[in-house]
């Protein structure tokens, strides 16, 4: 069985739930981008290299195109997997998913797509026409509107500041559910925490000071997650705490994945922590997305899936006005 993500954090904790469940050996668990570069080990077809590519993000399109070339071709097997499973589904580009597709056997059809439009962050991805990828969608998906790891109150404030956003319609085809809105199970708890604060020094420090307080309330270290869209916040918040004797776990320190097995209040980028949960998370920074040219809509997308990562209380910060700030305090 194969397992495709398109971050590394979720994969990570994917893994060790296989793990744990002792079936690592029978269930692989891969980035998309990952599974594409072991293919083309596997089947001793030259990936490319940095030289040749010394952009990142071409490099990885590259091997892409590889595989989807050696597969065409015949050079790597098709219908290899008896069972597929793609997560983040919203994140990959339709020659993906097709792909992957491709890979399963024909005689189990066990293809599993787990897609939620409203936690895209990423930029010109396109929404998938199903029957057109190979996929048959049509009569056999379940839509699972209600929301049973956020309380009331959060779910309540991420709609309230991106429901324009995420709400919105865009294309739809004939085997495609319309974009639902998710509905909280009940569960109470305290409202979003936005606070702000004269600097960023000053937001680190208030973010330590919450983490420490959530400590005193109970809750366990590997039950916190900061959060943040540059490093060097991140940084600034574990050289505080860690002054206090917490025990940290810095996710790029470690292919951007948390460990499981380390108890240890979790430090990963807001693109990171897609498809993670924890009790309580702590944002900081907030005033600074959009200072390299992301539009509106992209802060929004990317805070929406960052508050959503906490199942019981979140703490928000910013230093500096910006037009996501302006929807969080209104």
């Amino acid at each position: 069985m194969l397992i495709l993500c398109y971050a590394n954090g979720i994969a990570g904790r994917l893994e060790d739930a296989m793990q744990s469940r002792g079936v690592e050996d029978r269930v692989q668990v891969l980035t998309f981008h990952s599974w594409c570069f072991r293919m083309l080990r596997t089947y001793g077809i030259t990936a490319p290299s940095e030289r040749d590519y010394p952009d990142y993000a071409e490099r990885l399109a590259a091997s892409v195109s590889e595989v989807v070339k050696a597969v065409d071709h015949g050079h790597i097997p098709a219908e290899q997997y008896d069972a597929v499973l793609i997560d983040e589904a919203h994140d990959f580009e339709p020659q993906w998913l097709a792909l992957a597709a491709k890979m399963v056997n024909p005689r189990t059809k066990a293809l599993m797509v787990v897609y939620d439009d409203i936690q895209a962050i990423y930029k010109g991805r396109e929404r998938p026409v199903w029957s057109q990828l190979g996929i048959e969608a049509k009569g056999r998906t379940t839509v699972l509107k209600v929301n049973y790891r956020n309380t009331a109150q959060i779910v309540a404030f991420a709609r309230r500041f991106a429901a324009d956003v995420i709400g919105a319609p865009g294309i739809t085809a004939d085997d495609e559910h319309a974009i639902l809105l998710p509905e909280d199970a009940g569960r109470q708890g305290l409202e979003p925490d936005v606070r702000r604060c004269v600097s960023i020094e000053a937001e680190a420090h208030c973010v330590a000071e919450w983490f420490l307080d959530r400590k005193k309330a109970g809750y366990e270290w590997s039950q916190m997650a900061c959060l943040y869209p540059e490093h060097w916040i991140g940084g600034r918040v574990a050289q505080i705490l860690a002054g206090h004797g917490a025990p940290i776990d810095i996710a790029k320190d470690n292919r951007n994945r948390v460990s499981v097995k380390r108890v240890a209040v979790r430090f990963l980028s807001m693109h990171s922590a897609k498809g993670l949960e924890f009790p309580c998370v702590a944002i900081a920074g907030l005033g600074l997305l959009g200072r390299y040219g992301e539009t509106v809509e992209e802060c929004v997308r990317l805070t929406y899936v960052g508050v959503t990562r906490a199942t019981h209380e979140a703490l928000l910060t910013y230093s500096s006005e910006s037009a996501l700030v302006q929807r969080l305090i209104a």
